[in-house]
């Protein structure tokens, strides 16, 4: 539960600003999965120099306004020169069976879904 971000758990942050507040005692920030999955899918890139750092960011996915979109600020230097850090954010959403919260042992406590906008190396 902790490794997805259960809402059980704590509130999501759902903040109008991209970065949620890092406040843990009173909301989750964001889930430490997505965070994982972002490393996964930027490949192994740390044996070129590169470090990759991201965290994830609740937010509803399907939001017009604001619109959160995940993004990487990149900090290498043009001539390939190292070291070189990218910073990620993503963005996600988990949606859990309509009747976890009743409680009953009829339904699961882990999610249904678990929405997630990550982004590629550019």
């Amino acid at each position: 539960m902790q490794y997805e971000g259960s809402y059980g758990l704590r509130i999501p942050c759902y903040n109008k600003n991209l970065v949620n507040p890092d406040s843990p005692h009173e909301c989750m920030r964001g889930s430490p999965w997505v965070t994982d999955a972002q490393l996964i899918m930027g490949g192994k890139i740390s044996d070129k120099g590169v470090s990759l750092y991201t965290f994830d960011n609740f937010h509803r996915v399907y939001v017009s306004t604001p619109h959160h979109l995940p993004q990487i600020n990149n900090t290498c230097p043009t001539e390939g020169k190292h070291p070189c850090k990218l910073e990620g954010l993503t963005v996600s959403e988990t949606f859990y069976h309509r009747l976890w919260e009743a409680d009953t042992g009829m339904f699961p406590h882990a999610a249904v879904e678990h929405k997630a906008k990550m982004t590629s190396r550019q």
